[in-house]
């Protein structure tokens, strides 16, 4: 298994980590930095690949939580990526997405996201 982090650990938000097994990858979280202005947020995504381009080596993005600084950038990934969120998150972020600052990214990410994931629900890549 290896892992990689693409963003996150000098800054505040804005986390994504890579974890990869025998050539297959899950990017867990697609955060926006707190301090990111909106104008370069498309700028601001991990060169990760598969976010950007087709790459079968990348099976999804799991988002941790429903926070801005961990799902805030999916908005800018390839729209054939899946995306997988808990259903109680994505309930919240659904009702909140009218409320709350940059709502469309939130109605972005849940419309693509797939509730009620548990661990046996994710792709095996082993």
């Amino acid at each position: 298994m290896r892992l990689r982090i693409h963003r996150g650990t000098k800054e505040i938000g804005g986390t994504c980590i890579e974890v990869e097994v025998a050539g297959k990858r899950l990017a867990l979280d697609v955060g926006l930095p707190l301090d990111a202005p909106d104008e370069e947020q498309d700028r601001l995504l991990p060169d990760l690949p598969g976010f950007r381009e087709p790459d079968p080596g990348l099976l999804g993005i799991v988002i941790s939580h429903g926070h801005m600084d961990h799902f805030g950038l999916a908005k800018h990934v390839r729209p054939e990526v899946p995306v997988w969120i808990g259903e109680a998150a994505h309930n919240i972020l659904k009702a909140a997405s009218p409320l709350v600052p940059n709502g469309h990214a939130v109605l972005v990410a849940t419309r693509r996201a797939r509730r009620s994931v548990t661990p046996a629900g994710l792709p095996s890549v082993v």
